[in-house]
């Protein structure tokens, strides 16, 4: 039944149900206060033996993101008979972990499911990521609030 209605459908549904049904107070976990808003920016705590124990895995990490990333560009890429700028990819990951970093994130790669959505709603340009970014800051600023009966997702 749910599985033609979208993931969002059945968010906002589990969502209502838990208000509706006071599932809170039955013992159904839910997200609680997300706080509004962007991180604040700054540089992150280092040290050498901290680099020393996080060098290799990092490597591993950049190496599968960027490989993801070149692999899902190639695929639509192709569909399209283009070709993609492995240099421009490189500089963009690096610049977006570097920026990433600053605010705690997590590490930034290729997205196959954003980019299938794009690709079939026919978005031609970068204006779809940065419809995209808005609709996120959008949420971040002024939603936050709505998700605090979200149930948890074990």
């Amino acid at each position: 039944m749910f599985s033609k209605a979208g993931p969002v459908f059945v968010i906002i549904l589990s969502t209502a149900s838990v208000v509706i049904f006071s599932l809170v107070n039955k013992g159904v976990l839910v997200v609680g206060d997300v706080p509004s808003g962007l991180p604040s920016l700054a540089l992150p705590e280092w040290s050498f033996s901290l680099i020393k124990d996080l060098l290799p895995a990092a490597i591993i990490l950049s190496l599968v993101g960027f490989i993801e990333s070149v692999s899902i560009g190639q695929a639509f890429a192709t569909r399209e008979r283009q070709k993609i700028n492995t240099d421009n990819e490189l500089i963009g990951l690096g610049s977006a972990n570097l920026l990433s970093s600053l605010s705690g994130g997590f590490a930034v790669t290729g997205s196959f499911s954003r980019s299938a959505v794009n690709f079939q709603a026919g978005a031609k340009t970068q204006l779809a990521g940065v419809l995209s970014a808005a609709l996120v800051l959008v949420s971040l600023y002024f939603l936050t609030d709505l998700f605090y009966f979200m149930p948890m997702p074990y």
